[in-house]
């Protein structure tokens, strides 16, 4: 007692405030304006109880909002009510150009417009659907959205805790009762006062709550979430209570504490930007999945055009079937297993039969009048040979017999118990992969140099006179049948497989915004 009666004697003499005395100076204040607020009778200083007025004004709100309580259940959780709110600022122009890159609009299209057409229908209507959301725009949507959201926190308030307080025979969401309010001790109720301060702060009767209870009306199916008129009245009693701050000087009082302060639960949410990338998201993988599968569904009958009903599968070791154990551990695995199988395929089908016939014919037989033309078909149809050899080296190097093939058997088998092994798996695959294309990109240039010589062959055949060959006639004697259907058929063999090799090499397009 002494050591604290000198610290308020030092205090005098040296200027310094007590704490204890500005805070309880502090507290007279608050008690003081208490008296002389216009809404003193909420609160009885003396017994620090929360009089009974107070709470049949609770109660009233509680009986004005519970309608809205129920009708805006999960409201916030609905993207309904996010498409409602955006929708209320579209006109017609602006939903007929959604409704062109919705699904079925994409869908329909695809029917009458090819992929390069498809994807520039679709990217010109997603770049005019989201210029249309200029800044004012955008800022109007997004505000009426975050007074909705104010209008759902003020009636998810717990009224009914609150009041039940005042009268324990109250009812939730039953008002055939007519209560009996009784004074309540001030503690009880200070912390719905805080939450109650803070969600019913931000609420200004000035504001455009006829759009926001328009689009809610929409929402709800032309249902009044609250009656607009009565809502503005109840908007205008608490902003003048909020401006008497008796609620704040009640908390205050309660806590002892004359500098407690609030923060207004506000929210500002960019529904515009969700929606805008939902719309365009979804038109995006639309569009992405028309344009593969007509990708899957040309690769297949290209497929079927060159080899009917032959078995493409040709390698032991890289093919979609090695593929499920990578795929069963969630790694990438082998990526060029179509490409590679199919070029065997078609190399040991078509090339070593059809072509090394036509070869033997025109690349022994033939007299050409270039040279180069001639060493470079020559060329190209002898690397096919090598490159059947480096497919079959190369398939090999992956089987458990060879040294790499056996790591990466070892590490897959390790994997499930450490895996840390992921890193050499994938280490291993890329190695494997990058061979693959490298294969691939030595393989194409020489089907390209094959199917652009069988052409000018073709039509060289019908030039009189010739200008590629000049002893056709000797040609046509020597073979065993008729030359130009064989040479035909040959040709578009290798064009349909050079434009399938094109499309399995080159990605489905994509929109770029």
């Amino acid at each position: 007692m002494a050591d604290s009666l000198f610290k308020k004697i030092f205090s005098l003499f040296s200027g310094e405030k007590d704490p204890d005395f500005e805070k309880k100076k502090l507290l007279k204040e608050i008690s003081k304006d208490i008296v002389n607020n216009k809404y003193t009778k909420f609160y009885r200083i003396k017994s620090e109880e929360i009089d009974a007025s107070m709470g049949k004004f609770f109660y009233e709100m509680y009986w004005f909002i519970t309608p809205a309580q129920i009708l805006m259940t999960n409201a916030t959780k609905s993207n309904q009510l996010k498409q409602s709110t955006i929708r209320a600022f579209m006109n017609e122009s602006l939903c007929a150009i959604e409704d062109k890159i919705s699904p079925e609009s994409i869908s329909e299209q695809a029917k009458i417009k090819s992929p390069r057409e498809l994807s520039a229908f679709v990217k010109e209507n997603i770049n005019a659907f989201k210029n249309a959301f200029d800044v004012n725009r955008i800022k109007e949507i997004n505000r009426n959205y975050s007074l909705i959201l104010s209008l759902y926190q003020f009636v998810n308030f717990n009224f009914y805790d609150f009041v039940k307080h005042f009268d324990g025979a109250i009812v939730e969401r039953s008002f055939t009762y007519k209560p009996s309010f009784n004074n309540v001790r001030a503690v009880k109720l200070s912390d719905y006062l805080k939450d109650f301060i803070e969600v019913s702060y931000p609420l200004d009767p000035a504001l455009d709550w006829k759009t926001a209870f328009g689009i809610l009306k929409k929402y709800k199916g032309e249902v009044d979430v609250l009656n607009l008129e009565q809502w503005i009245k109840l908007l205008i009693r608490l902003q003048d209570i909020h401006k008497s701050c008796i609620l704040l000087l009640i908390v205050r009082h309660i806590e002892q504490n004359p500098v407690w302060q609030f923060k207004p639960i506000t929210t500002n949410e960019n529904i515009t930007e969700q929606y805008l990338n939902s719309v365009v998201n979804e038109a995006q993988e639309t569009l992405y999945k028309i344009i593969h599968n007509q990708k899957t569904e040309k690769i297949t009958q290209l497929s079927k055009s060159i080899f009917g009903n032959m078995n493409t599968s040709c390698l032991a070791n890289y093919t979609d079937k090695a593929n499920e154990i990578f795929q069963k551990k969630e790694l990438e695995g082998f990526t060029r297993t179509t490409d590679i199988n199919y070029l065997k395929a078609f190399i040991i089908y078509h090339y070593k039969q059809d072509l090394h016939e036509l070869a033997d014919l025109f690349l022994v037989r033939g007299q050409w009048t270039s040279n180069e033309l001639f060493h470079e078909l020559s060329e190209a149809i002898h690397s096919l040979d090598s490159i059947l050899e480096r497919i079959g080296k190369f398939d090999e190097s992956i089987s458990d017999r060879s040294e790499r093939g056996g790591k990466l058997r070892a590490a897959l088998n390790k994997f499930d118990r450490d895996k840390s092994q992921a890193k050499y798996i994938r280490m291993f695959l890329r190695d494997i992969n990058f061979e693959a294309e490298n294969i691939l990109s030595l393989a194409l240039p020489s089907l390209l140099t094959i199917r652009t010589h069988l052409k000018g062959i073709i039509d060289d055949y019908g030039k009189n006179p010739h200008e590629l060959i000049i002893n056709w006639r000797e040609l046509e004697m020597a073979a065993d049948i008729p030359v130009l259907p064989r040479l035909v058929e040959t040709y578009k063999k290798f064009h349909s497989f050079f434009q399938m090799m094109q499309m399995l090499n080159k990605p489905v397009e994509t929109i770029e915004i």
